[in-house]
């Protein structure tokens, strides 16, 4: 009884585990048409807006941007733009008013354990901005 069972729930996890395997797939190219097609549509914040582990506050001329949270509750929580390889600092208005929104071609978000390669200044995340070259 407990080896038909077994096998049972083994046919089950078997069966789930390739239909996700599909679904992923799919998911990853209608993700890509997706990203496409906004290119040069929108600007630097609703790109910050649709990356996971990113939150948004404010807006207007008063946005705060945090990469996985607050991490300091008296210092600084901003991450470092980062636009065609030149640090820019941590002041998303400044880097807003730089990035034209047609020049946005791709917006890496690296999260802390991610963003070492930047040292103490990344330690509150790091945003990747690559523009497009003409």
């Amino acid at each position: 009884m407990k080896m038909k069972y077994f096998v049972g729930l083994l046919a089950v996890l078997l069966a789930v585990g390739c239909s996700t395997s599909k679904n992923t797939q799919s998911d990853n190219v209608a993700y890509e048409k997706r990203k496409q097609d906004f290119k040069g549509q929108r600007q630097l914040i609703d790109y910050l807006r649709r990356e996971p582990g990113v939150e948004v506050r404010g807006g207007g001329n008063n946005i705060l941007v945090l990469v996985r949270g607050v991490k300091s509750i008296t210092g600084n929580n901003n991450p470092l733009y980062v636009v065609d390889g030149v640090q820019m600092g941590n002041d998303y208005n400044q880097v807003a008013a730089l990035a034209d929104r047609f020049a946005i071609e791709n917006v890496i978000v690296l999260p802390p354990p991610r963003s070492g390669r930047y040292g103490s200044l990344g330690q509150n995340g790091v945003i990747e901005i690559t523009t497009r070259k003409e």
